[in-house]
């Protein structure tokens, strides 16, 4: 199934270091490990005046795919690459 990170918040005196990037691409990489389950399709949403979260994501694998009707949201995708 597709995973979707509905919050993801990096505590402010540690924010602009990398750790939010960093920890979502663990969390990615380790999922089997970690929530016992291989997470190979993911979503967030983030708001657009959120310009770290987005490059956290970008950082992690995540790519913009679409923004919500309402324009107060942005969809970002995660694929897991295959694995040769």
């Amino acid at each position: 199934g597709i995973f979707t990170i509905s919050e993801f918040i990096v505590r402010p005196d540690m924010r602009g270091k990398g750790f939010g990037a960093s920890a979502i691409a663990e969390m990615l990489a380790e999922s089997e490990e970690i929530l016992g389950v291989m997470i190979t399709d993911a979503s967030a949403v983030i708001y657009p005046n959120n310009i770290p979260s987005q490059k956290a994501f970008e950082k992690a694998g995540f790519v913009f795919h679409s923004q919500h009707p309402d324009g107060d949201a942005w969809n970002y995708w995660y694929k897991r690459e295959q694995e040769a």
